[in-house]
């Protein structure tokens, strides 16, 4: 089973006020092409430029980070877009665990969507999308954690770490 394509065909017949657009080039852009053309919440473009991109990213209320269950590869993998959804303000709804389902967990900024739950989506897309207060609520836990991941703070942190690690201590007998 692919989680996108499932995801998505279970969201789009229950909950028609919800769009969905994907941008790019993806395993599942032809599948989801012909989805889209019985759909009118189904929405598929082809690559943007990446300085594009991100009004795009603005514009939703939420963010997919969905593959097929069988790739563990993702539960360990560092993608760049996950980091263009927290810095974006957006929740992420995920189908797989690791490091970032654990950041998302403990920061309240997004939800796991287990594939083998057939009651998941009913429950949760009515809760999460019925509720803007909630929504808005994790964009916002989403920016403060995007802000742990500053790359400057970082690289002054790293380097503060090394000035200290390698300084010659002032106080060493010669």
């Amino acid at each position: 089973v692919n989680g996108l394509v499932t995801f998505v065909q279970q969201v789009v017949t229950r909950f028609p006020d919800i769009h969905f657009l994907f941008i790019g080039a993806g395993l599942q852009k032809q599948e989801l092409t012909a989805l889209s053309l019985d759909l009118e919440n189904l929405h598929i473009m082809d690559p943007v430029p990446k300085e594009r991109l991100n009004a795009y990213i603005q514009s939703a209320d939420a963010a997919l980070m969905l593959v097929d269950p069988v790739f563990k590869i993702f539960e360990t993998n560092s993608a760049n877009k996950f980091f263009e959804y927290l810095a974006a303000g957006k929740p992420i709804i995920m189908n797989y665990k690791g490091w970032k389902y654990d950041l998302i967990e403990t920061h309240g900024c997004g939800v796991y969507w287990d594939n083998d739950d057939h009651d998941w989506v009913e429950k949760s897309i009515s809760r999460l999308f019925g509720d803007r207060a909630l929504l808005e609520q994790m964009g916002q836990l989403s920016l403060k954690l995007a802000e742990t991941f500053d790359s400057k703070k970082l690289s002054q942190a790293f380097t503060e770490t090394i000035e200290r690690t390698y300084r010659p201590n002032e106080n060493r007998d010669r």
